[in-house]
């Protein structure tokens, strides 16, 4: 993580998958800020860039320990494609337009793509991915930048319409969010004053590490004490310090979206070809 996420303004973008020998089905996020160690199990990430200090150390140059790289502040990055890859890619395609940001992307949309999941699944619970040269090479590109884009950006998607159906006085404090009941998924019980509903059921099929992306939020955004520390985790804290009541409907409501968008996406990917 020093070498990918040396500081929090320091740009990077990182695909994080679980490393081998995990027990849920194969999935792929990709992140631009520092992740949790244990994102996917135990996690590993691949970045598009790599850093080092460009500062001197116990009398050492530093050009003597960094051959090459841009420098970017106290550090110097590269990419961390090579171009012995890029050039791989670019015989193999007979394309020489093609870019190591390409390269990444293509490699995110191979990861989300279903035929791909689905034919190597024994394969990628046992060893890292293996990439192949897919037939449509520009379809995976701009399928894993849109994915990309949509993944890094959620936060500032514009909601999905969701209907907000108020009961009473409305407020918008969470305690912990359910949905009716284990078969009724299409709306979400707020609180006592507000029900979300109109959930489309692609939502569901947005899965990250095992379970839907909303039934993440619902497990994590609510009022939990941690027995050990006796340390409380509100979440309606951040709202409160933020001035934003609104931001874990809103939150919500971009995670629909975010999950039926990333589904439209995931299947108008080709079909795996090589």
């Amino acid at each position: 993580m020093p070498r990918i996420f040396p500081e929090p303004e320091v740009e990077n973008m990182a695909i994080c998958l679980e490393a081998p020998g995990g027990k849920t089905n194969f999935s792929t996020l990709i992140t631009n800020t520092l992740p949790d160690l244990h994102l996917f199990g135990s996690t590993q990430c691949f970045p598009y860039y790599v850093y080092e200090s460009a500062k001197p150390t116990k009398g050492v140059l530093v050009d003597d320990v960094i051959l090459e790289g841009e420098r970017v502040g106290d550090y110097v990055r590269r990419e961390n494609i090579t171009d012995f890859a890029l050039q791989n890619f670019r015989e193999h395609y007979k394309d020489n337009t093609i870019t190591k940001r390409d390269i990444f992307y293509y490699i995110y949309g191979i990861l989300n793509c279903r035929s791909y999941q689905e034919r190597f699944a024994a394969e990628l619970k046992k060893q890292l991915p293996r990439i192949p040269f897919a037939y449509d090479f520009r379809s995976f590109v701009r399928g894993g930048q849109k994915l990309a884009e949509l993944h890094l950006n959620y936060e500032t998607l514009e909601p999905f319409p969701l209907t907000e159906k108020i009961t009473g006085t409305l407020n918008y404090h969470v305690n912990e969010m359910r949905f009716p009941s284990k078969t009724d998924k299409t709306k979400i019980i707020y609180n006592s004053s507000l029900t979300l509903e109109g959930i489309p059921p692609e939502t569901y099929r947005c899965v990250v590490n095992g379970k839907s992306a909303l039934e993440w939020i619902l497990e994590r955004y609510k009022i939990s004490t941690h027995k050990e520390s006796n340390i409380t985790n509100d979440p309606n804290d951040w709202c409160t310090e933020n001035n934003n009541e609104r931001y874990i409907v809103d939150l919500v409501k971009r995670i629909v979206r975010l999950s039926v968008e990333s589904v439209k996406i995931i299947e108008r990917l080709p079909e795996l070809v090589f």
